[in-house]
C-alpha cells in the first residue's frame, strides 16, 4: 500500500502557524511616542563641519553640533547658554563649508537645562541663500552616510 504526501496548501500552514504562536502574546501599540522630528537629522564630521557660537561683536561662544537639519540643530549647551527657555529666541552665528558665516535668529524647542546638556535650536528666520547653504550641507552629510 502506498502512503500518501501530506498536503501544505495554505490552509494547512495558516493553522500550523496558528498553534505555533503564544497566545498571550501581545504586539505593542503603534502611534504611542509621536516623533516631533519633521526633517532627517545628519551629524557634521571632521572634514565637514557645521559650526556655530553665540554672541556678537569680539566675545562669542562656540557652541559644538550635535546634528543639523534643513530646520535647525541641536547643541551642547555652554555654561553662558543655560538660561535659554523654550519658546525663547536666541541670535546664532553659522559656519557651513563653503559659504560665509551668516547669524540668524532661532527658536529654542528644547533644552536640557545645564553645561553640558542638549539644546533644539529652530531657524524661522533664515533668508533664502541661508536655507539653500544648510539643505547643502545637510545633503552632503546625508550623500556621505552620516544620518542619525
Amino acid at each position: 500500500m502506498r502512503r500518501q504526501r501530506p498536503s501544505f496548501g495554505v490552509g494547512v500552514a495558516h493553522c500550523i502557524w496558528k498553534e505555533k504562536r503564544p497566545a498571550s502574546r501581545t504586539w505593542p501599540k503603534l502611534g504611542l511616542m509621536q516623533e516631533r522630528r519633521q526633517n532627517v537629522r545628519v551629524r557634521p564630521t571632521g572634514d565637514y563641519d557645521i559650526g556655530s557660537e553665540r554672541g556678537t561683536g569680539v566675545v562669542k561662544t562656540r557652541v559644538s553640533v550635535v546634528n543639523a537639519a534643513v530646520g535647525g540643530v541641536a547643541l551642547v549647551l555652554a555654561e553662558q547658554m543655560v538660561d535659554l527657555v523654550v519658546g525663547g529666541s536666541v541670535r546664532l552665528g553659522v559656519t557651513l563649508p563653503g559659504v560665509p558665516r551668516f547669524e540668524t535668529v532661532g527658536a529654542v524647542r528644547y533644552t536640557q537645562g545645564r553645561a553640558g546638556g542638549r539644546c533644539g535650536i529652530h531657524f524661522d528666520k533664515l533668508t533664502e541663500e541661508q536655507q539653500n547653504a544648510l539643505s547643502r550641507a545637510v545633503s552632503e552629510l546625508l550623500e556621505r552616510g552620516c544620518a542619525v
